[in-house]
């Protein structure tokens, strides 16, 4: 089963191993491919060094290098993804959807209102976090 997760889940799960961090369990036993683009991965660095991610990241005793090699180490990666202009609210959320239209996944699991609120993308579901895990 693939899987597109947006950018707080990544950070969650990577930075505050919560119910987010089940996910990329699922990953490493091979039950799950996370699939990611270079957008996703362009946002997700944007996003460490926001002052609170910054916090977090020493609290944690991890670089912005550290947490996205352990990223890059769980999963697949996507080069050619379509443009795409459906949300307008925040266009960066955008790159998922573009992600997901290249990798054709099963869930796409965000935590993020305005992704949420599709409820699917071109037949794929999109659901929260704790919702994928009851499912899976």
């Amino acid at each position: 089963m693939r899987v597109v997760l947006d950018t707080n889940v990544l950070i969650s799960a990577l930075l505050w191993r919560k119910r987010s961090w089940e996910i990329f369990r699922l990953a490493s036993s091979g039950k799950i491919i996370i699939c990611t683009s270079r957008e996703i991965l362009q946002e997700f660095s944007r996003v460490l060094f926001y002052p609170h991610i910054s916090a977090r990241l020493q609290k944690v005793g991890k670089t912005p290098s550290m947490v996205t090699d352990e990223l890059l180490a769980a999963t697949s990666y996507y080069d050619q993804t379509p443009t795409i202009f459906l949300i307008t609210e925040d266009p960066s959320d955008n790159a998922i959807l573009a992600c997901a239209a290249a990798a054709k996944p099963d869930f796409i699991i965000s935590g993020d209102r305005h992704l949420l609120k599709l409820k699917n993308f071109q037949g794929i579901p999109i659901v929260a976090p704790a919702q994928f895990l009851k499912q899976s």
